[in-house]
């Protein structure tokens, strides 16, 4: 995986991109974009697999939390 710091070399966050992030309850976590909330401030972030903690277990993620966003990354091989 590779990710870029802030400021993104790759533009803005947007809908669909994966972030780095730090929640003070869980630790250090990769999610989607699910949402920008609050003119841009902060994300709605949701996870890949159905139990995923996210946003709906610990609310918006603040921009000030963001570490990183995911510019390439692996992909599984589908079995």
């Amino acid at each position: 995986m590779l990710v870029a710091g802030f400021p993104f070399p790759s533009g803005k966050i947007r809908v669909g991109d994966k972030v780095v992030f730090r929640q003070p309850r869980y630790g250090l976590l990769i999610k989607r974009v699910h949402q920008l909330l609050e003119n841009g401030h902060a994300l709605d972030v949701r996870g890949t697999q159905i139990d995923s903690t996210d946003s709906r277990n610990f609310g918006p993620v603040p921009l000030s939390q963001v570490l990183g966003k995911v510019i390439w990354h692996i992909r599984q091989k589908d079995t």
